[in-house]
């Protein structure tokens, strides 16, 4: 990070689970010392023929916090799913800029299409992108020539509507060990629910959805992404593109595939599913 920030809101709670109580600790072997950054670099580079677990690198105590970076395995190819700010994936490419060359592709909920804010601490700018604004900055502008697709907070707050009646009397009553866990860690959100209380608001289950199911995508489009890094009201703001003249020029191609709706019925079905699953 280049200028150091200071989160006080805890907004999923001092350990990124609500300060939900378990009867039992997560098995931390899987816990790697390895840096985050090596971590990207090696696994982008081994190429792995199949689906392969999920590789989990502690690189601080605010790693379940601020860096959760997923990676879907598929022959030869890598696509990185980031979750957070962009602080692990920028430091990648700037150490080994032939990264882009090698992923697939980096789906992303981060950034704002309108200008709206999410946190007390800006009213432009998307957590995500506020909290490293110079990481995403290098991220839209220098993973090309991997696709980049974003999920931003407008989708997520003003254009993707699963009803709150669905999520507790389906969804919430369905008798398998991941509903119950994911009961208990949204709780404490729901008593203190900031939002429309008729809707179930979501971000990054939007942004793994669309990752596993591609289909889901109903409306994207591609647009030239930039990130304000100076301003003192709107630094961590994501801007766009919108003049059709200036996209046409070198200096200005899309750089990125903003996606604009999502197949909501589509994506009940989905989670639906995952939660009825026996293990």
């Amino acid at each position: 990070m280049v200028v150091p920030f200071d989160n006080q809101e805890a907004y999923h709670g001092t350990n990124g689970f609500n300060d939900i109580k378990f009867d039992s600790l997560p098995d931390t072997s899987r816990v790697s010392s390895e840096s985050a950054v090596d971590a990207i670099r090696r696994i982008v580079a081994a190429h792995p023929g199949e689906l392969s677990s999920i590789d989990i690198i502690k690189i601080s105590r605010y790693f379940f916090i601020f860096f959760f970076f997923f990676f879907l395995f598929c022959p030869g190819e890598v696509t990185m799913l980031c979750l957070a700010p962009l602080t692990n994936l920028a430091l990648a490419l700037k150490v080994d800029p032939s990264l882009s060359s090698h992923l697939k592709e980096v789906v992303l909920m981060g950034g704002n299409i309108e200008g709206m804010g999410n946190t007390a601490m800006s009213v432009a700018a998307e957590f995500n992108f506020l909290a490293d604004p110079e990481a995403a900055f290098v991220v839209l502008n220098c993973a090309s020539p991997c696709p980049v697709t974003i999920i931003s907070w407008e989708l997520c707050f003003k254009y993707f509507n699963i009803p709150m009646e669905w999520r507790k009397k389906k969804l919430g009553v369905t008798e398998t060990t991941q509903a119950e866990l994911f009961n208990r860690l949204e709780q404490p959100w729901f008593d203190n629910y900031d939002f429309d209380p008729e809707v179930w608001m979501l971000c990054d289950q939007v942004a793994m959805a669309v990752v596993l199911n591609p289909g889901l995508v109903k409306e994207s489009r591609r647009k030239r992404a930039t990130v304000e890094l100076a301003g003192h009201l709107s630094r961590g703001n994501m801007l766009l593109e919108w003049r059709p003249y200036i996209e046409r020029t070198e200096d200005f191609k899309p750089n990125v595939v903003v996606i604009n709706r999502v197949d909501e019925e589509a994506f009940m079905q989905d989670l639906l599913r995952a939660f009825q699953f026996k293990f």
